[in-house]
């Protein structure tokens, strides 16, 4: 009951997510606890927070894990039941033990977060001081907690997303105003990039204008990045590759991996890709 309180009384995304972690590791007696989303879009398991005091094992917030290279992910994903595993058991699948041991565990609980019915993701419960068994008391209270954390990460996800679409609107408004008090070009393209950039929460972004012919770019602003990367990546871009793809298409284009896209082509070396 304290928990739900507690998971409730803040709505803030990564407040929620801290909050968690503490009961859990409280709770269950663990030294780490990993909090992921199930992207089932991209058929991936994403990290959205990772307490571990162990350095050499953390896992960057928005790391993806693909299922297809985690079986054990698929079962309890599939199946909606928590999974045990410990470092010394006999019958442990080698993969599986191999895991393991890349994160220094000696015994892992994973429990599935479920919403209203549905998976949305999973909570990892690791220990590396002793091996040890979870006891079934100790599995039905990982799932309680996992129960009550699941409703308040969806909640502070759409309040997250609710503070997000009230920013754009404030961001277009915002945009329109200054659009509309200035009629200087370069004024009115950086103005747009940096619209654009805030909308998308992007790390940066650039805005290229054809000449009037509509063969070569006659403008090319960059927001995101200081003047020392701008000028490493030299003259700006000629319109091919993606860039190319977009201006002879007239479409929009999102791009899950810009690196290994094999359309992608004339990318300088300090391109921050």
């Amino acid at each position: 009951h304290r928990a739900g309180q507690a998971l409730s009384a803040d709505l803030s995304f990564e407040a929620v997510l801290n909050a968690v972690a503490d009961h859990l590791i409280a709770a269950l007696e663990v030294e780490s606890c990993t909090i992921s989303n199930w992207d089932a879009a991209h058929d991936e398991i994403v990290t959205l927070l990772d307490r571990d005091p162990e350095p050499a094992a953390q896992v960057s917030v928005g790391s993806g894990f693909r299922l297809s290279d985690y079986p054990h992910y698929n079962i309890l994903l599939q199946q909606s039941r928590p999974l045990a595993f410990q470092r010394d058991d006999p019958a442990l699948d080698e993969a599986l033990r191999r895991w393991l041991d890349a994160y220094l565990w000696r015994s892992l609980l994973t429990v599935p977060l479920l919403n209203k019915g549905q998976v949305i993701g999973l909570i990892e419960l690791g220990e590396r001081r002793r091996a040890r068994g979870f006891t079934a008391d100790e599995i039905r209270l990982a799932e309680s907690l996992a129960s009550q954390a699941a409703v308040a990460i969806e909640n502070a996800r759409l309040y997250a997303e609710a503070q997000r679409r009230a920013d754009q609107l404030r961001a277009l408004h915002e945009a329109g105003r200054a659009l509309a008090s200035d009629l200087r070009l370069e004024s009115i393209l950086r103005t747009l990039t940096e619209t654009a950039q805030r909308l998308t929460d992007a790390r940066y972004g650039a805005l290229a204008v054809l000449d009037a012919g509509g063969t070569s770019v006659a403008h090319f602003h960059t927001v995101g990045l200081s003047e020392a990367e701008r000028q490493q990546m030299g003259e700006p871009p000629r319109g091919r590759g993606l860039l190319g793809v977009i201006l002879s298409e007239g479409v929009p284009m999102r791009v899950d991996d810009l690196a290994r896209d094999p359309r992608a082509a004339g990318f300088p070396p300090h391109h921050p890709i």
